[in-house]
């Protein structure tokens, strides 16, 4: 990211936020210390950012008619500025780790369809030793059972809903905040939604849902409860998710890992009220 400028008033911050975000420029305003430093994440963009910036300093009411749908007010109370909504679908954006992960997921689940299957499931899954709560390839040593249940999926509308979510969320997140940032979350996620699946219904599960949701629930509380973070879920995404979690839990679509759902839904939002009551810090210069 590329810092375009700094303010000290919230309400002059706020207008040039709206500003921005009228004219399609994708940006953070991060608080620091009273003061407001406007981010952009396309350098070509950087140099059109802080012109915009330095003509509402010189003139703090430009311009002189309200934004769309809005009515003037001398004395309104600025709320930290909405960022511009997240589409389910976006054009294609390269995000390499959120990328990786949909090819591996494509992959094995085009070759659990080969003679190779067998093979697949019995190294992927979590254990190949029934349900009796115990682990005992992980205590032998294959701790990346943990984890590989998230790229096993078992029919093409499954692995089409996650990678597709996978995508959209994983490449959000990616771009907007770092690659490592998504790999820890995946591999905590994946390991922590995981291990609630298996503990409730054994080891015969797989899918990447349980990260998505947890994905879901990280943007999601962290639009919520850190307005400054750049991130905006729309409701109807929102209902969406929920109303699928409650369809899951119905029985209706057959088996489904209920609780990898909800382990990830509450692991992601944890994490995000974690981030968003941080002290903040100076962003890197």
């Amino acid at each position: 990211m590329h810092k375009a400028g700094v303010l000290d008033d919230q309400q002059l911050a706020n207008r040039v936020s709206r500003d921005l975000s009228q004219r399609g420029l994708d940006h953070q305003v991060r608080e620091y210390d009273g003061r407001f430093e406007i981010w952009v994440y396309d350098e070509r963009m950087l140099t059109t950012a802080h012109e915009l910036i330095e003509t509402w300093r010189q003139n703090p009411r430009y311009p002189p008619s309200p934004f769309p749908g809005q009515r003037p007010d001398r004395n309104e109370t600025v709320a930290a500025p909405r960022p511009p909504r997240i589409p389910i679908l976006r054009g294609f954006q390269f995000a390499p780790l959120t990328l990786s992960l949909v090819l591996i997921s494509v992959l094995v689940f085009v070759l659990s369809f080969t003679p190779l299957q067998e093979g697949i499931f019995s190294n992927l899954l979590i254990s190949n030793q029934g349900s009796d709560h115990r682990l005992p390839e992980i205590s032998r040593g294959q701790i990346w059972r943990l984890v590989t249940p998230i790229f096993l999926h078992f029919h093409i509308l499954h692995i089409l809903f996650n990678m597709l979510w996978l995508y959209q969320l994983g490449t959000l997140i990616e771009r907007k905040e770092s690659t490592h940032l998504l790999l820890f979350q995946v591999a905590s996620i994946g390991v922590g939604s995981n291990l609630a699946q298996w503990w409730i219904s054994g080891p015969g599960f797989g899918g990447m849902s349980g990260v998505v949701y947890g994905l879901f629930g990280y943007l999601w509380i962290r639009s919520q409860h850190d307005p400054w973070s750049g991130y905006y879920v729309h409701s109807g995404v929102v209902y969406l998710m929920l109303a699928w979690l409650v369809l899951c839990f119905s029985g209706v679509l057959g088996p489904i890992a209920n609780a990898a759902h909800v382990g990830g839904l509450v692991l992601g939002g944890v994490w995000a009220l974690a981030i968003s009551n941080r002290p903040r810090k100076r962003a890197p210069r």
